[in-house]
Parts: C-alpha cells; structure tokens; sequence
C-alpha cells in the first residue's frame, strides 16, 4: 500500500494527488456533507479507509488505450476519427490542451 498512488477524475482526467492534495478533497466533502464533521482526525481515518477499500489499479491500466487521444473538449477515437465525450471509464492521466 505505500506504493499506492491517488488520482482524482477531474475535467476529463484523473489527476495524481499528492495525500495533502487528496486530504483536501476528502475535507470538501466532508464540508459539503457537514462541515462541523471535518476534523484533523477524520480526514486521516477517511484517507486509510480509501487506502483499503482495494480499488487499485495497476500503472499498466493507465493510458492502455491506444486508440483514444485525450483533448480538453473530450476524446478522439482514432479508429474512427469520432470525438466522444469523456468518460472516467476510460483510464486517461495525460490531455492535450
């Protein structure tokens, strides 16, 4: 688990954070929930939870498919020159700008 890596699906990627990165998403939505909740302590027990909930992937899932290009107005599947909206189902770390 120490190698484990956190990545955040936002605007069309998921985006590696780092724990204080993830520790502060975790906060906001604690906040939005209540925000009397968010504690020090809390923010720590919910990230180790994450940690152990076993949703990993492995490094070789990411950017695995060749025919999609990651633009910022979504994705391009080359087979057919198609532009498809984004989609978290696909495992996309890099875009284009």
């Amino acid at each position: 688990m120490s190698g484990a890596r956190c990545y955040v699906y936002r605007d069309g990627a998921y985006r590696l954070m780092s724990k204080i990165m993830m520790l502060g998403v975790i906060k906001q939505f604690i906040i939005d929930y209540n925000e009397y909740l968010v504690k020090t302590r809390t923010l720590n027990e919910v990230y180790d939870l994450l940690l152990t909930d076993n949703l990993f992937i492995s490094e070789e899932d990411l950017n695995a498919d060749e025919d999609i290009i990651n633009f910022q107005n979504g994705l391009l599947r080359l087979s057919d020159m198609t532009l498809i909206p984004h989609d978290p189902d696909v495992l996309s770390t890099m875009q284009m700008t």
